[in-house]
């Protein structure tokens, strides 16, 4: 870790109250010069940043600049030794995360951007990622499973931001089938989950979970300004929000599938509803009925069959709720 990581990562410990100069110099076996010049590195980077003659140097309260001490001072005991890779602008942290994997990138490693220039949803569809406003983040899973099994990561990780949501943002949280996450009926989080797979084995690999999440976003784009929301949240860092979340999805990840599925459920704001979804290229209509053990959206069709939706477009009618 560098002299400027370092003291930045005192500087996170003691967020909003000043560390004197001297003290930075004596804890880092370094000079007060060296301090400085780093502190003015850190500035430079953006990181809000107050010099006092007399107090030493303070990380104001709303400074939010994504940083890997940052980040590892949230994760849990179990996880504070995860590689974090941290990017300015990526086109995609999902892309990264894959190269990431290829290179042989350990389980749970994180990669996180301040902006995302190609964020990618499900269906091709494109995520708005502005600069330092949201939480783009990828986790690289190692499973070794069937495919079937490894798409279960994304109800772990819907579970995960509704609860980090709940706990960080006071704010209720619901599950629209199956990657998005809806405050108030507008979208506020989409989850991207894509798969590596073992051409001879037939088995998946690693999984790279995508997340975005929009904290403190205010302008949309039209055309998603009436469906799109934020969790306008600004006196956490986002830091604390990749951190936790991390740390849902792996605690999450040694539950029963059954206790998962179990919450995913009661967040859910599908069950009952009157929807229009694909089958075998073909737009029909029925009433959810129950999510499955599995994950699968349990549909009955307008003549009375019933069918179970592994994945595809769902759109929720008469409710004015996101569409996707």
């Amino acid at each position: 870790m560098s002299l400027k990581e370092r003291i930045l990562k005192v500087l996170e410990e003691n967020r909003d109250q000043f560390v004197s100069g001297q003290e930075l110099a004596e804890r880092l076996n370094v000079s007060r010069t060296a301090v400085w010049k780093a502190v003015k590195k850190l500035k430079q980077e953006g990181h809000e940043i107050t010099a006092s003659t007399n107090s030493g140097y303070r990380l104001e309260y709303l400074s939010d600049i994504l940083s890997e001490p940052g980040i590892r001072l949230y994760l849990s005991s179990k996880n504070k030794e995860l590689p974090i890779f941290i990017y300015d602008q990526a086109e995609s942290t999902n892309s990264l995360a894959k190269k990431l994997a290829a290179e042989g990138a350990q389980n749970g490693s994180l990669v996180v951007a301040e902006e995302q220039s190609k964020g990618r949803g499900r269906m091709g569809r494109s995520f708005y990622s502005p600069s330092g406003t949201g939480l783009y983040m990828s986790m690289i899973l190692s499973v070794h499973e069937e495919l079937a099994s490894a798409l279960f990561t994304t109800i772990y990780a819907a579970v995960a931001v509704c609860r980090v949501i709940n706990r960080l943002a006071g704010r209720e949280a619901r599950i629209k089938w199956v990657n998005d996450i809806l405050i108030d009926g507008k979208k506020v989080c989409g989850i991207l989950t894509e798969s590596i797979s073992d051409f001879e084995s037939g088995m998946v690999e690693t999984v790279i979970l995508g997340i975005g999440l929009n904290i403190k976003t205010e302008v949309f784009p039209d055309e998603i300004r009436d469906t799109a929301d934020s969790l306008s949240v600004y006196h956490i860092p986002r830091n604390r929000f990749v951190a936790e979340i991390a740390n849902e999805v792996l605690l999450l990840k040694q539950e029963s599938r059954k206790i998962v599925i179990e919450e995913y459920k009661r967040r859910s704001m599908m069950l009952g509803r009157e929807i229009e979804y694909l089958d075998k290229g073909c737009r029909r209509s029925g009433k959810v009925l129950d999510i499955n053990d599995s994950g699968h959206l349990i549909v009955e069709g307008e003549s009375g069959e019933i069918t179970a939706l592994m994945y595809g477009e769902v759109v929720v009618k008469k409710t004015g709720l996101y569409k996707e």
